[in-house]
């Protein structure tokens, strides 16, 4: 989340309230102003692990749900 850090403050329940309504969100917190807190290789993971995510979701969510129920045992 770019921008003023005191909105960073909402990114916590703002996560919370759209994963109960079954929305994901991947916060990407980072200084725009000094680039020596920057990790790419750390986004990038971040970014592929949440991708992965999204495409495991989406793989379920086609399967019929007695067979998604199954996974889990």
């Amino acid at each position: 989340s770019w921008g003023c850090r005191r909105n960073n403050a909402a990114v916590p329940t703002l996560k919370r309230e759209l994963n109960k309504i079954g929305y994901p969100l991947l916060s990407l917190d980072g200084d725009c102003v000094d680039d020596h807190n920057y990790m790419p290789g750390q986004f990038s993971t971040r970014i592929e692990g949440f991708l992965e995510m999204l495409r495991g979701r989406k793989a379920t969510a086609n399967l019929p749900q007695r067979e998604v129920c199954e996974v889990g045992v």
